[in-house]
């Protein structure tokens, strides 16, 4: 009898042993799983101190008529490259250059007939970016964009060029962009911009003509502007390159 209970308690023990050894193994697949898991997880993430490199092409347009059936219509293009930085979770700042191209036409039923002003102008900003992630790779983003910017213009008048005018302006911008945000892998993050939920500028400039009178004209202005005011439109595409 002391035989049998000492063959039993050895199996029970041997069952037992079996039983954690399997509980074990069991803890150790479910916790490397939830570390692969996490770690897909905090790779899609951008950590803090990630340095980024951007570029990016914008396309804007707007048109517009009086009740006198007169017609202004504009385009405006532009590129820009900038550096930066993540500076807490969900959160970039970082500077930026861009170049634009402005070209704006009003067409008068007097006989004014059309004038045209281009533009060529440089930026360089300040960028405030907050994301809000929806997933692991896809946010929505919404951008405080401090510009200060340099212009050079240009504006002919189709039936009267005694008034034909060029110049140069200093402005200085603040816009809020909402967009989106989308990580394509490990190194690149694709972004849409939809232009200014709301912005505000100031710009002072000076215009001489470029008739016989030679006369020279400054002013100061300040707007208001926004993506839901006249019938316009603003797409920017960007890519961002993730530096380790």
């Amino acid at each position: 009898m002391p035989q049998q209970h000492n063959l039993y308690k050895r199996n029970r023990l041997q069952h037992t042993s079996t039983l954690l050894t399997k509980i074990n193994c069991m803890k150790n697949s479910f916790t490397l799983a939830l570390l692969l898991l996490c770690g897909g997880t905090l790779q899609a993430q951008l950590n803090k101190g990630t340095q980024l490199l951007t570029g990016s092409f914008n396309i804007g347009g707007s048109k517009q008529e009086s009740n006198n059936n007169n017609e202004s219509k504009s385009i405006a293009t532009g590129i820009g490259v900038g550096r930066q930085w993540v500076h807490k979770e969900n959160r970039i700042r970082g500077f930026i250059i861009d170049y634009n191209y402005n070209s704006n036409t009003y067409d008068y039923l007097s006989a004014a007939g059309e004038r045209k002003r281009t533009s060529n102008s440089f930026q360089v900003g300040y960028v405030s970016q907050y994301l809000l992630p929806f997933s692991k790779k896809f946010y929505g983003t919404a951008t405080i964009l401090t510009q200060f910017s340099f212009s050079k213009h240009k504006e002919q008048f189709e039936n009267n060029s005694i008034n034909n005018t060029n110049g140069e302006s200093y402005g200085l911008g603040l816009g809020i962009q909402p967009g989106l945000a989308y990580q394509l892998n490990k190194r690149w993050i694709a972004d849409v911009t939809l232009g200014n939920l709301v912005g505000a500028y100031i710009n002072h400039g000076r215009s001489r003509a470029t008739s016989p009178y030679n006369y020279k004209d400054r002013s100061t202005s300040f707007n208001l502007n926004s993506m839901f005011s006249g019938n316009s439109t603003f797409l920017g595409i960007g890519f961002r390159y993730i530096l380790r």
